[in-house]
């Protein structure tokens, strides 16, 4: 994701809703983890570029699209799930918080002094 995607999600304060299995639309998405409509879909372009992500045409609604979880996106989940279970165990609340801030603030550094560096961050 961008420099400019990943410390707006990390910013937000709202916890986490993990989505339910099947498909959702990126609106949808974007009021659960409380980012901008553009935030997502500029997220969800970025990920279905790297095979985590796909979307096909909603067939109640074909003005929109919905978004599916690739076999790969659904692993990472599983992993980042589990990973975000075994952390909020050996953690506070607060400890997140502040996890959350200093990874904000290091993204914001390394694409304000490298601009190679911005785009490769915006490649994951």
């Amino acid at each position: 994701m961008s420099c400019e995607v990943v410390p707006e999600m990390l910013r937000r304060r709202r916890p986490r809703q993990p989505p339910s299995a099947g498909q959702h639309r990126a609106q949808e998405l974007a009021e659960r983890t409380g980012v901008r409509k553009q935030t997502m879909a500029h997220a969800v372009d970025q990920l279905e570029r790297a095979g985590y992500l796909q979307r096909r045409p909603n067939p109640q609604d074909g003005r929109s699209r919905l978004v599916f979880l690739t076999e790969r996106g659904a692993a990472a989940n599983t992993a980042g799930n589990a990973t975000e279970q075994r952390g909020a165990e050996l953690t506070s609340p607060e400890e997140v918080e502040q996890l959350r801030s200093l990874l904000h603030r290091l993204l914001t550094r390394i694409g304000d002094a490298d601009p190679e560096a911005r785009e490769r961050l915006a490649m994951i």
